[in-house]
C-alpha cells in the first residue's frame, strides 16, 4: 500500500505519517518511509491518556491543547518598493 502511495505521489517522501499505531504499519512505514516521523493520531493518543491517566481535569487541559483552535499568524511582509 504504502509503495502504490509512493507511486501516486510521484515518489515524494511525507516527512510524517499518522496512525493508529499498529505494529505492521509501524513496520511498513519504517522499510517504506525510514526518515519519516511515525505518530499516533490525536483520538488514539486521547484514549490512552484517558485510561492511564484518568484525572478529569487534566483531561481537558491536555484535549484543548491538542485539539484546540490555535491560530498562528505569519510577519506581514512589507513591499518596500
Amino acid at each position: 500500500l504504502l509503495e502504490q502511495f509512493m507511486e501516486a505521489v510521484e515518489g515524494k517522501v511525507p516527512i510524517s505519517v499518522i496512525t493508529d499505531g499498529d505494529l505492521a504499519m509501524k513496520n511498513a512505514i519504517w522499510r517504506v518511509f525510514p526518515r519519516a516521523h511515525h505518530r499516533l493520531c490525536a483520538w488514539h493518543l486521547l484514549r490512552n491518556a484517558i485510561s492511564n491517566v484518568g484525572i478529569l481535569d487534566v483531561m481537558m487541559y491536555l484535549k484543548k491543547c491538542m485539539l484546540g483552535d490555535i491560530e498562528v499568524s505569519r510577519p506581514i511582509r512589507r513591499n518596500m518598493g
